[in-house]
């Protein structure tokens, strides 16, 4: 039975400033650090004392949470395996910009609709933008045509749904135990694909940070199960908390 546990990285800088974040490489603040503490200290008491492999996206704050995670698990040894794919979902021309200053700007329907539904696309980069990935050293490997200049979660679930069947599932396949740290919407793109959740139904799927999510497997790869782990009531707490302030931390 292959297991898959999902963990979005701790609270970054840009989070805690209200800011559109996406392939900004930020890192991590100190909430953000406790939270991946915890989350750490959680996989402890649920058992899950070893990993076969661990991966993360090329950010920097998905980096150190994972960084924070495998010290927590005394598995540091394991080493981080990263793949761009994973990286959060990029914002365009609303990369580092404040949410409600862009809410007044281009209404709140309309932000709404980028940051939340599946087709919306928030404006892009221009080619000479300085945001433009294919400037940051981060990818001077990756073909330049396929990184982004923006993207919408339809987008952004293409190229996760292929970084998952070519980096995660051999593994699962195998029955290993599989750590991936990324970030919101990379993972509500894996959710989608891992649950066969219906894109009208991707404006209500949010991902908590901090608390460890374990999926299992059979042999074919068919989902056995879903489950948050940690104390039920805090764990439901911090998702009803999550839903109720996702707009001001994404």
């Amino acid at each position: 039975m292959g297991r898959l546990v999902i963990v979005r990285h701790g609270q970054s800088t840009y989070n805690a400033l209200n800011l559109f974040t996406g392939w900004s490489d930020v890192p991590l603040t100190s909430k953000g650090k406790e939270e991946m503490k915890e989350a750490g200290s959680i996989l402890l008491k649920e058992g899950f004392v070893s990993f076969d492999a661990c991966w993360t996206s090329y950010l920097k704050r998905a980096i150190e949470s994972a960084e924070i995670l495998l010290q927590e698990l005394s598995l540091t040894s394991l080493g981080i395996q990263k793949d761009w794919r994973f990286n959060e979902r990029h914002y365009g021309a609303l990369e580092g910009l404040n949410k409600a200053e862009a809410v007044d700007t281009f209404s709140y329907k309309t932000v709404y609709s980028w940051r939340r539904t599946y087709e919306g696309r928030p404006p892009l980069l221009k080619e000479d933008d300085p945001r433009n990935p294919k400037f940051s050293d981060l990818y001077q490997g990756v073909d330049p045509s396929l990184l982004p200049r923006g993207e919408s979660l339809r987008d952004t679930r293409v190229r996760v749904e292929e970084a998952y069947k070519e980096d995660l599932v051999p593994l699962l396949k195998e029955g290993k135990t599989v750590l991936l740290v990324a970030h919101a919407n990379s993972l509500r793109a894996l959710c989608m694909v891992l649950e066969n959740i219906p894109e009208e139904k991707m404006d209500g799927v949010y991902i908590p940070t901090g608390i460890p999510c374990v999926y299992e497997f059979d042999r074919d790869l068919s989902l056995l199960s879903k489950r948050y782990l940690g104390n039920g009531e805090d764990v439901e707490k911090k998702i009803k908390d999550s839903l109720s302030y996702s707009w001001n931390h994404r």
